[in-house]
C-alpha cells in the first residue's frame, strides 16, 4: 500500500497500530488515545522527526482545549504497516456546518470564488478536529487554517490574493502547498511578493523546514508538469 506522507493528511491506524503506540503516550493522555482508538478517529500526518526510522510515520493527535486554554498534543511515531488508510485534508465546504454561523456568509463567498478558480480549499487545525470529533475545538480567537494546492503560478497568485482579500472578513490563516508538496504560510508568501529585497520564505516539508528563495519554489510548477 502506498502511504501518503504529506503533512496534514488524515491517517487511520489499525487496531494493532493503536496497540503499538500506547507505550509512547504520557499517562495523562492515555484516556484520550483510548477514545481515539475506540471511535476510529484519524491522526494527522506531521513532519518526520530526526531520529525516527524511515519505516515509521510521524503523526499527531490534539485534544480539545482545556478550561485554561491549553490543548493536549500527542506526537506519535507509527510503523508504516500500522496505517489502515489515509486521505487528503478535509475540504472547507464540508466543515462549514460545524463553524460559527457568523462566518458562514464569508465562507460561502470564499468557496464560490475559489470554485471560480477551480481550486479546492481544505482545512486543518481546530476546524478539522471539530469536524472529525464533534467536540468543541473552535474558540472565539480561533483561526480558519486553510490549505490550498495551486497547480500553476497564476493559480498561486490568484488564490493568495483571494485569501488576502477575504482575511478582512474572516480570521484566515494557513498554507499554500507547492507541487513539490512543500508548504509556505500564505500570509508570508503574500508579504514576500510585495517586498523588493529578494526575501526568502520559510518552507515546511515532510522532513524539514528551511528558508528558500521564492523563485526556487515557483520553479517547481515547471518541473512537475
Amino acid at each position: 500500500m502506498t502511504i501518503m506522507l504529506n503533512r496534514h493528511f488524515l491517517v487511520w491506524l489499525s487496531s494493532e497500530g493503536w496497540d503499538s503506540v500506547m507505550n509512547q503516550v504520557h499517562p495523562g493522555n492515555v484516556t484520550l488515545i483510548e477514545e481515539w482508538c475506540t471511535k476510529d478517529w484519524p491522526a494527522i500526518a506531521r513532519r518526520h522527526e530526526v531520529g525516527i526510522a524511515e519505516d515509521q510515520i510521524c503523526v499527531g493527535i490534539a485534544g480539545p482545549p482545556r478550561d485554561d486554554g491549553t490543548r493536549p498534543r500527542v506526537p506519535l511515531a507509527i510503523p508504516r504497516d500500522a496505517v489502515s488508510r489515509t486521505t487528503a485534508p478535509i475540504s472547507l465546504d464540508r466543515v462549514i456546518s460545524v463553524l460559527p454561523t457568523r462566518w458562514h456568509d464569508g465562507i460561502t463567498t470564499l468557496l464560490q470564488e475559489a470554485a471560480n478558480l477551480n481550486i479546492t480549499l481544505r482545512v486543518y487545525g481546530s476546524a478539522s478536529w471539530q469536524f472529525i470529533t464533534g467536540q468543541p475545538y473552535v474558540r472565539n480567537n480561533s483561526d480558519i487554517d486553510i490549505l490550498c494546492y495551486p497547480r500553476t503560478q497564476e493559480e498561486l497568485k490568484r488564490i493568495v490574493d483571494l485569501l488576502d482579500h477575504t482575511a478582512d472578513q474572516l480570521p484566515l490563516d494557513g498554507e499554500v502547498v507547492f507541487p513539490s508538496m512543500e508548504a509556505v504560510a500564505w500570509k508570508e508568501w503574500q508579504a514576500a511578493r510585495h517586498s523588493n529585497d529578494g526575501r526568502r520564505v520559510l518552507v515546511k516539508g515532510c522532513h524539514k523546514a528551511y528558508l528558500a528563495k521564492m523563485d526556487t519554489l515557483l520553479h517547481t510548477f515547471e518541473t512537475t508538469q
